[in-house]
């Protein structure tokens, strides 16, 4: 249950995007690295996520995770890790 929590508490770190345009009087050169950042920061995530999702369906398998629900990520963990990867 600890590891669902942190997912959450990481997926919601990234929403920081919406307030950077009211900082832009602080950003050296804000006309051209404002526009930089919000582009390549969201393909970024997208690419983080995305290889996230794809490693756990390659990994156990979209049957697996539908099964067991939120205890998918620690399936994987103690795949990847052994016994280091399992702290329930």
């Amino acid at each position: 249950m600890a590891s669902t929590g942190a997912i959450v508490s990481v997926a919601f770190s990234y929403d920081g995007w919406s307030i950077a345009p009211s900082i832009c009087h602080e950003i050296k050169d804000a006309k051209r690295n404002l526009p930089l950042a919000l582009t390549i920061s969201p393909i970024i995530i997208l690419v983080v996520y995305l290889s996230y999702f794809l490693g756990i369906s390659y990994l156990i398998g979209p049957e697996k995770i539908m099964e067991t629900g939120d205890m998918a990520f620690s399936m994987a963990a103690r795949q990847l890790f052994g016994s280091l990867g399992d702290r329930n």
